[in-house]
């Protein structure tokens, strides 16, 4: 569920509390090393875009792939099957010298706020003292604490870092507060986990790395300093789990149904295994499948400029001029100036060379020497040759 796991929740670890073994603690490590991803936003955010959205529709039942529907909308169908749009995190920080015990106290985040009012208002701590938790950070009771130590409990985190965790754990209040349709999260030590891990012949880490809640918020730290812009530009890799590593497999709950990722194989089986577990013996079981990363076997070439130019012709949506491939020519009414010959008159411009009268202008340079006409030139010229070969030529 939450980043480190017991990052991600400690209301969740059975063990929380008691010693650790060596290799619990070498567990705890691992859990540190997970990477922190940006913020999804659903249809219950006051920003979504339902226009992007329609036009991302659209374009899935025609049969675009997920990147062209990317380029175009930046809208993205989770590995939950749901639809996504992005917030941008790029100028989230942590507010100096902060007073308050809220998210909205602690944290600089005008987008985040905007899409997700209320999320301002949860109980955060930004300067947790995480010492023999096996956290990083958490989000417990609807609190969201940050740790300010590496798993060595003695190195400080820098600010980035947490900053990287905090954003792990607001996507989780995200999912679990405002888009309960979006797969939450788990950890390697629950039902779930263990249950997927034995099913798919994979380690509970795997599991746990591969529930969709946890692959739809953990990816690419990066992208959480990217700006709208290259946000756009640049399509999300949900190729990959925490470590960077490759997630080949994909659990989600609450169904046995695969996504229909592929509009036209809705019934796509991806290698599905199903099952169903529970948080503990008194809770009835809930469903899960597990089924292979789309977003790995299905491979799809990037998209290129022509290729939007090509999409938007396709789907008659207006190109700016701007976007437009250009002739080198200039237009006839460009603003760019004309390149023009200097001896030319513009029309009704008075001529402004001195002249002598009956003969042609004087240089411009004012000296008195005259410039020969044409006539004149071929006159001296024949002049100039001896007279057996004037005869004839000197009309």
């Amino acid at each position: 569920m939450k980043i480190n796991e017991i990052i991600n929740e400690l209301r969740d670890d059975p063990n929380a509390g008691k010693k650790l073994t060596k290799r619990e603690q070498a567990d705890r490590e691992w859990m540190a090393r997970l990477q922190k991803s940006a913020t999804w936003m659903g249809p219950n955010s006051k920003t979504w875009d339902p226009e992007s959205f329609e036009l991302a529709v659209k374009m899935y039942k025609k049969g675009y792939n997920p990147k062209e529907i990317w380029a175009i909308t930046q809208n993205i169908m989770g590995t939950d099957g749901h639809w996504r749009q992005e917030i941008d995190d790029s100028e989230a920080k942590f507010i100096k010298n902060a007073k308050g015990n809220t998210m909205g106290d602690q944290l600089y985040h005008p987008e985040l706020y905007k899409a997700y009012p209320g999320i301002a208002k949860t109980p955060f701590d930004a300067n947790w003292d995480n010492t023999d938790s096996g956290a990083g950070g958490m989000v417990k009771n609807g609190k969201i604490s940050l740790g300010i130590y590496y798993a060595d409990y003695k190195t400080l985190l820098p600010t980035d870092a947490r900053l990287n965790t905090a954003a792990h754990e607001w996507g989780h209040v995200v999912q679990d507060k405002f888009e309960p349709q979006f797969d939450g999260g788990g950890n390697d030590g629950s039902d779930l986990s263990l249950k997927v891990a034995k099913a798919n012949n994979i380690t509970k880490k795997q599991a746990y790395l591969g529930k969709g809640g946890e692959h739809m918020t953990v990816g690419a730290e990066d992208r959480r300093k990217l700006s709208k812009a290259e946000r756009a530009a640049t399509y999300p890799d949900l190729t990959k789990g925490a470590l960077g590593d490759p997630a080949p497999r994909i659990t989600i709950t609450k169904t046995h149904k695969v996504p229909p990722f592929d509009f036209n194989d809705p019934n796509k089986d991806r290698n599905a295994i199903k099952g169903n577990s529970s948080t503990n013996a008194f809770i009835f079981p809930t469903k899960h499948v597990t089924f292979d990363n789309p977003h790995i076997t299905d491979q799809y070439d990037d998209v290129t400029a022509d290729d939007i130019l090509r999409i938007k012709k396709e789907l008659n949506i207006p190109v700016p001029a701007a976007q437009k491939k250009t002739s080198l020519a200039v237009p006839r009414n460009s603003p760019t100036p004309q390149i023009r010959p200097s001896n030319l008159k513009m029309p009704n411009q008075k001529q402004k060379f001195s002249t002598i009268p009956g003969g042609p202008p004087i240089n411009k340079s004012g000296s008195n020497k005259q410039i020969k006409t044409i006539k004149q030139k071929q006159t001296d010229k024949i002049d100039s040759l001896p007279p057996s070969e004037r005869l004839g030529n000197n009309k």
